[in-house]
C-alpha cells in the first residue's frame, strides 16, 4: 500500500462527500458506507493482516482511530 496515494484518495472523497451535503437523495446505504470506515480501502488495509508490521507503532494506532471518527463524523455531517 502506497500511503501517500490512499491519503490522496481520501482528499477526494472527502470532496464527494462534501458534495452530498444538503442532498435530499442520499440513501441509508450510502450513508452506512460513507460512516463505515472498512469501506474505504485504507480501512480495509488497516483492519488486514497486511498492515501488521505497522500495527505495534503508536502512529498506527492513533491513525487507526482518528480514521474511524472520521468516517463516524463525515456520515453524521452528510446526515444533518
Amino acid at each position: 500500500m502506497d500511503i501517500g496515494q490512499e491519503i490522496n484518495k481520501h482528499l477526494v472523497w472527502i470532496e464527494d462527500v462534501a458534495s452530498l451535503f444538503g442532498s435530499e437523495g442520499v440513501t441509508e446505504d450510502k450513508l452506512r458506507e460513507i460512516s463505515q470506515h472498512d469501506q474505504c480501502a485504507l480501512g480495509q488495509w488497516l483492519d488486514s493482516e497486511r498492515s501488521a508490521k505497522y500495527q505495534s507503532l503508536p502512529e498506527f494506532e492513533a491513525l487507526k482511530v482518528n480514521h474511524e471518527a472520521f468516517h463516524k463524523l463525515a456520515g453524521e455531517l452528510v446526515a444533518a
